[in-house]
């Protein structure tokens, strides 16, 4: 089994993957409005970068639809700012394409940048934003999205 997804999406190959020196990402597009990322490692710059040029290309693919993101980053054990502020950044600037965003991460720290972004975001956003800490919450919700529940 090449990921962690569950169910019938754990056959899925990525549509791209990317390592820097601190992190390797695997992406998935289980359905056009919905993005699957799974990173291990630190999330840094680059790490962010390719996230966001991977938006960029679904977007610029499928053309401007609401889309879902949930980001796998249970392997992911810090991120560095700059990482944290560009990613804010872009939701920001794309806040009328991006549905929900879930995220699986048992760190801490992790989930403390989570809600500083949901913070930037929440005051003139709609944007679902939410944590989980444990794999079954993170793909029951995966599941319902895919399956259109």
């Amino acid at each position: 089994r090449g990921n962690k997804l569950p169910g019938r999406l754990g056959a899925l190959p990525p549509r791209a993957t990317h390592a820097s020196g601190s992190s390797t990402a695997a992406f998935y597009l289980p359905r056009p409005n919905i993005i699957v990322t799974q990173v291990v490692g630190s999330i840094d710059r680059l790490t962010a970068d390719a996230l966001i040029a991977f938006g960029d290309l679904q977007i610029a693919v499928d053309g401007p639809r609401r889309i879902d993101y949930f980001h796998d980053w249970e392997g992911v054990t810090t991120y560095d700012s700059g990482a944290r502020l560009a990613l804010t950044r872009w939701t920001l600037e794309h806040y009328q394409l991006v549905g929900k965003v879930i995220v699986l991460t048992p760190s801490k720290l992790v989930a403390m940048g989570v809600a500083t972004a949901n913070l930037a975001t929440a005051s003139v956003l709609s944007i679902v934003m939410r944590t989980y800490k444990t794999r079954t919450e993170f793909d029951r919700d995966l599941l319902a999205a895919v399956e259109g529940r």
